[in-house]
C-alpha cells in the first residue's frame, strides 16, 4: 500500500517535467532541473508547472496571427526536436 502511494506521489512530482517534454518546450531541460531540485518546496513545483504550460513566443504569435510561414517553420523545428 505504501509503495502505491509513493509511486503516485512520485508521478505527480514529475508532472511539470512530463508536460514540458510532451510539449517539446524549448526550455524542457531547465524545467526538469528546476522540478528535480526545487519541486519539493511546492513553490518550485508550481513555478515549474507554470513554466511548462507557458506558451513560447512562437506559439503565442502563431495562435494570434495564423501566419502560414511561421507555422510551417515552427512545426519543422518542433518535429525535429521531438523526433
Amino acid at each position: 500500500m505504501i509503495e502505491l502511494l509513493l509511486s503516485i506521489l512520485l508521478l505527480l512530482y514529475f508532472v511539470p517535467a512530463a508536460i514540458a517534454h510532451k510539449r517539446a518546450h524549448q526550455k524542457a531541460t531547465s524545467i526538469v532541473v528546476l522540478n528535480l531540485l526545487l519541486g519539493w518546496t511546492l513553490i518550485g513545483w508550481v513555478v515549474a508547472l507554470a513554466w511548462a504550460l507557458a506558451a513560447s513566443p512562437v506559439e503565442f504569435y502563431v495562435a494570434r496571427n495564423r501566419d502560414p510561414l511561421v507555422v510551417d517553420d515552427y512545426l519543422k523545428k518542433r518535429v525535429r526536436r521531438v523526433g
